[in-house]
């Protein structure tokens, strides 16, 4: 946490990963997600931490492929962290997984690989659902609902690698990919 005034550092924390031995060695490659004084980050091997915005203090840990069983992708998780009313929604497994934000509890989890973007809050008739993107597909998913798939759309590249978000106008939805 650095101060945007002076560049003084407030606080800074952090764990052990170690290297991914894919395009570069260190760091994560998911932006933090900042919500009511509370900071969310998610490493490449599936730590993810909620923070306290203040001090840095950690409030809770999980592992996601210990406790969830997610396959590690290649290049490890990438997605941003969503927040969706009490879940944190992420881009790990088939069709994503949720904690609860302020407890870390296990809410809903999908077996499967997940890509490489970052969940993206989306309405469709009324209800708000997450788009994520997995090795193989574009799904929305109801985090209401347990994550209960709601459509899927198959998305397939040479190397499995569906690392761009997707963009939202309206009532469309433009996906693209490399390789």
């Amino acid at each position: 946490c650095i101060d945007a005034e002076t560049g003084k550092i407030i606080w800074n924390t952090g764990y052990l990963a170690s290297p991914d031995g894919g395009l570069y060695g260190g760091g994560p490659s998911a932006t933090p997600t900042v919500q009511n004084g509370k900071v969310y980050t998610l490493g490449k091997d599936g730590t993810l931490l909620c923070l306290n915005a203040n001090d840095g203090a950690t409030l809770w840990k999980n592992e996601l492929t210990h406790l969830t069983g997610a396959e590690l992708p290649k290049y490890g998780f990438t997605g941003s962290p969503l927040i969706m009313g009490k879940q944190i929604i992420l881009n790990a497994g088939g069709a994503g997984l949720a904690y609860h934000k302020d407890t870390g509890d296990l809410l809903w989890a999908s077996k499967g690989l997940g890509g490489y973007a970052s969940p993206l809050p989306y309405r469709m008739e009324g209800r708000e659902v997450a788009l994520l993107f997995s090795d193989q597909h574009i799904v929305a998913v109801d985090p209401a609902d347990d994550g209960r798939g709601v459509w899927s759309h198959t998305w397939r590249t040479r190397e499995r690698v569906n690392a761009a978000d997707s963009l939202l106008v309206r009532d469309k939805i433009f996906v693209s990919s490399g390789y």
